[in-house]
């Protein structure tokens, strides 16, 4: 039954590994197995890249800066895949997760940089994945003619036998192709649309006429927690105070035994 499919559909393993190959020796295997030269035929392959990055800004006045990162977004038509905000003790963040169309990424870095606040760290990543994204494309088509094959074979079995091991093959074969396009998908949705973190930051400022006052209403109130917190503790530890009061109890007992036996004596 494999020979048939095999002969059948004309599709054998080297069709499986007949993919393209970019990279370290340069060449690239067109599916009629002929060796292609990149370099000699450039617009055969057009190079897959996935570009990321992250930004940190320093700003003055955080709810207006996240009003102009939103009409950024706007303009290059981007969207935000996640938002998040942190308040602390001495400073606010806004954490930016934004997808930027790959051909605005560097457009909209620029517009940052350009902002009013102060740009204090950033870092950019470019991962080439051509190869990948070839080879799993190939490897799709390969899985696509199989499952054609198959196919025909179930439409022309004739024994319960080879229905249930051709619908076997089926099935698996089904699963394979929807976890790679599943996996291209993802690929090419990256490869389209780069991802930014923005984070932005603001410090908070205290005021001279109530600094010392507030210093002095939480130390108060950390004082008053933790003799609170103190004494809460000595009802965990009761059975502590129980062993330790009838070990008390006891070495008064054996004390005043020999004191009462030396007076005896005398």
């Amino acid at each position: 039954m494999s020979v048939f499919v095999l002969l059948s559909c004309g599709v054998g393993e080297q069709a499986e590994e007949a993919v393209y190959s970019i990279g370290g020796s340069g060449k690239s295997v067109a599916e009629d197995g002929v060796a292609l030269s990149v370099e000699a035929q450039p617009d055969l392959v057009e190079k897959k890249i996935i570009r990321d990055g992250s930004i940190r800004v320093d700003v003055q006045d955080l709810v207006s800066s996240k009003e102009w990162v939103d009409s950024l977004v706007a303009k290059y038509e981007a969207y935000y895949s996640e938002e998040s905000y942190n308040d602390y003790s001495s400073s606010v963040l806004c954490i930016l997760t934004v997808r930027i169309p790959c051909v605005s990424f560097d457009s909209f870095i620029a517009d940052i940089e350009s902002g009013d606040g102060e740009v204090v760290s950033k870092s950019l990543y470019t991962r080439d994945v051509t190869e990948q994204y070839y080879d799993l494309e190939t490897r799709l088509a390969n899985k696509r003619s199989y499952l054609a094959c198959y196919r025909e074979l179930l439409a022309r079995a004739s024994t319960v036998k080879d229905i249930v091991e051709i619908e076997t093959q089926i099935r698996v074969i089904e699963e394979e192709i929807e976890s790679a396009e599943g996996r291209l998908r993802l690929m090419k949705d990256q490869i389209a649309y780069s991802t930014l973190t923005i984070t932005m930051e603001t410090a908070k400022t205290i005021g001279h006429a109530d600094g010392f006052g507030q210093r002095v209403r939480d130390a108060l109130a950390a004082g008053w927690d933790g003799l609170v917190s103190l004494f809460v503790s000595l009802f965990y530890i009761w059975p502590l105070w129980v062993v330790s009061g009838i070990g008390g109890i006891y070495v008064a007992w054996r004390v005043r035994k020999r004191r009462m036996g030396r007076k005896n004596v005398k």
